[in-house]
């Protein structure tokens, strides 16, 4: 009973910004929750629940990917700067990355969001190594176990992932740090 009442309570707050077809809807929810007939109304509601949890989750879900995208622009300035170059790209609005090495056998940095919970919905910044085809992993396999001891080789279909940064997304100073120290090893590796 003492969830509800604060269910109540959230919900007295946004009901003005909240469409009233959904909020009766929710309210009546919040009224049955508690009774014997919990089973009915969920098999009674079923579109009407199943579009509202589908349309709150995806504002939810934009909003975030917003917040993300304009955390990745701002990393994507900081990084330009420190490295001189504008060869960063950003993909599909939540990827940052660079090609080290555009042409076969092609090597770069990719960064996303993960990891995300309630108390962090952003989740955290992951920035990893990244070659786009298989094979290409194996031309840079032993400079990379040296530069970045004691990393796994996380695989996505045929690309290869091998992280090396962790972050809060406003850690901006440590993610700059570290993605112009990725830039700087693997230029190394490219030009030797």
């Amino acid at each position: 009973m003492e969830d509800i009442t604060k269910y109540k309570q959230i919900l007295s707050t946004v009901a003005a910004h909240t469409n009233q077809a959904f909020l009766t809807f929710l309210l009546d929810f919040l009224k049955a929750i508690g009774k014997e007939k919990r089973k009915e109304f969920f098999y009674e509601n079923k579109k009407t629940i199943d579009t509202l949890a589908h349309y709150y989750y995806d504002e939810f879900k934009k909003a975030i990917n917003e917040d993300r995208n304009e955390w990745i622009k701002k990393y994507k300035l900081g990084i330009c700067k420190k490295t001189g170059t504008k060869k960063w790209w950003i993909y599909h609005d939540l990827v940052l990355g660079t090609y080290i090495k555009e042409d076969a056998p092609r090597i770069g940095i990719e960064c996303v969001f993960e990891d995300e919970t309630s108390d962090n919905p952003l989740g955290d910044f992951h920035i990893y190594v990244a070659t786009w085809d298989e094979p290409d992993f194996g031309q840079y396999k032993q400079a990379i176990k040296e530069i970045f001891p004691n990393k796994e080789k996380p695989k996505h279909e045929k690309r290869i992932f091998i992280p090396v940064g962790q972050y809060k997304h406003d850690d901006l100073n440590g993610i700059i740090h570290t993605l112009s120290v990725v830039y700087k090893e693997l230029n190394k590796i490219i030009n030797s």
